[in-house]
């Protein structure tokens, strides 16, 4: 019934008439961009004591089981290692993770939400990050080395398949939500210690951005207004 489809997956193609599709990516806030005044501020916001490597943990603002536990099992394996953790575990699980984990907190900053995204992605040099169509448009946008553990628990497993074209692109690592405990940690220790792939990774996921995607709806909405008032 509709007469123009903006969609943010290619994949989506397939499926729509050919004549009223446009692929325009999916549009991200703008408040994950970096602020002009705030650019140097992202290591004092975390308070981190040392500036080392930094990882990124987000599994959606509710959380993510796997992701958790994993972390939950394995954080001393990264404070070990020398690297600084930014980890987002959703509002249901902090309050259990914040009695349970024996971490030095000086590495480790353990939050339900993370007010300033903006900073944190910043600071991340490696993002593992659930494989949810706007995740990924902002991993895009921003170029960061990203681990995709798609969630299994969703229609049509759709971030499998969102997941899968990133890999195939050399834009992400994949790791199924199965095999997370026992590769996830030595997979952001190795690509920490890998400047090369992180660089390959990030030159790849940069090149799928869509950063006019908001623009571009919107100015389709436009057209279909005037072409209905004709």
């Amino acid at each position: 019934r509709v007469d123009k489809v903006c969609g943010g997956w290619l994949g989506l193609a397939q499926k729509v008439d050919a004549s009223k599709w446009l692929y325009t990516g999916n549009p991200v806030r703008n408040s994950i961009y970096p602020q002009a005044e705030v650019d140097n501020s992202a290591h004092s916001y975390f308070a981190f004591a040392k500036r080392q490597p930094t990882l990124l943990v987000i599994g959606g603002s509710l959380g993510a089981r796997t992701l958790n536990t994993v972390l939950q099992n394995q954080i001393g394996k990264l404070q070990q290692a020398g690297i600084n953790v930014i980890w987002q575990c959703g509002k249901s699980y902090y309050e259990g993770l914040s009695r349970e984990i024996v971490a030095d907190s000086s590495q480790l900053k353990l939050l339900p939400f993370i007010e300033r995204m903006d900073l944190a992605y910043q600071l991340a040099d490696v993002v593992i990050s659930r494989a949810g169509a706007i995740s990924i448009a902002e991993l895009q946008a921003l170029g960061k080395a990203s681990i995709l553990v798609p969630s299994p628990n969703v229609a049509g497993d759709h971030q499998r398949a969102n997941a899968r074209v990133l890999r195939d692109a050399g834009a992400a690592i994949m790791i199924e939500d199965a095999e997370a405990e026992q590769k996830l940690v030595d997979e952001v220790i190795q690509l920490l210690g890998d400047e090369k792939k992180r660089g390959g990774l990030q030159k790849n996921i940069s090149a799928m951005a869509m950063p006019a995607a908001a623009s571009t709806i919107a100015n389709q909405i436009l057209e279909l207004i005037k072409n209905s008032a004709k």
